[in-house]
């Protein structure tokens, strides 16, 4: 794989505040970050070295969840804060590269009815989305429930529990969107296909037996975003 670095590009300028552009210690992680996708996650890998061409570095980040960014407008382009570790950085590009696939789909296939002006839950984000947004986010998580699913085979004496946690969660709030967008009424005969299979696949997953604390940690997750969201969009209805 071989990305650009890229701090300076001023149509890149909408993603946020531009970060430290340190060539160093965005090849060293990027490479951590790598050998993850190469060596678990063979097919995802594949995926992102096909379509991830430039690397924006924003600030901010470091702990905890970075935050990452793509637009339709810049294929190929990904917009990062400093991830805290190669395993945040890894779930970040497949998350971003996933949105960037549906994007291109986009730009020839309708998913969601044009007129449709509706604002829907995304227990993922903090505002109401319109329902084309919420379909890119159930795409992109489905991605990333996959990458932790695969992760729950790995041994983590740092973090025990880190994955099955973010697999119980990822596919309860993945199959929660992703069926709130079936039901919708908004969908074309594309965008129908497309939910619809994701469902087919990630139905199986939620039989899948996880321990009872990363269920229950999952649980309290979904819980307090939907807490949280309710609080914040007054109003709305989850």
């Amino acid at each position: 794989m071989s990305v650009r670095l890229d701090a300076i590009d001023p149509y890149l300028a909408g993603y946020g505040r531009r970060g430290g552009a340190d060539p160093v210690w965005w090849q060293r992680e990027l490479s951590r970050a790598w050998r993850v996708l190469c060596e678990r996650h063979r097919a995802a890998a594949q995926t992102v070295a096909g379509v991830f061409t430039t690397l924006v570095p924003l600030d901010g980040g470091g702990h905890g969840r970075p935050f990452s960014a793509t637009s339709g407008w810049a294929y190929g382009a990904i917009a990062l804060s400093p991830p805290p570790d190669p395993l945040a950085f890894a779930e970040s590009l497949v998350h971003e590269v996933w949105h960037l696939l549906l994007g291109a789909v986009e730009d020839t296939t309708s998913l969601v009815d044009p007129g449709d002006d509706r604002r829907w839950y995304a227990p993922w984000r903090s505002d109401p989305r319109p329902l084309g947004a919420l379909v890119q986010g159930c795409f992109a998580n489905f991605a990333i429930t996959a990458f932790w699913r695969t992760e729950c085979g790995v041994p983590s004496p740092r973090e025990p529990g880190r994955a099955e946690t973010e697999f119980a969660h990822r596919r309860a709030i993945t199959f929660e969107a992703l069926s709130r967008a079936a039901s919708s009424g908004g969908l074309t005969t594309a965008g129908s296909r497309l939910v619809d299979g994701l469902l087919r696949r990630l139905a199986p997953w939620l039989r899948e037996p996880l321990p009872a604390a990363a269920e229950r940690r999952a649980d309290e997750l979904r819980a307090a975003h939907r807490a949280r969201w309710l609080a914040a969009n007054p109003g709305h209805r989850v």
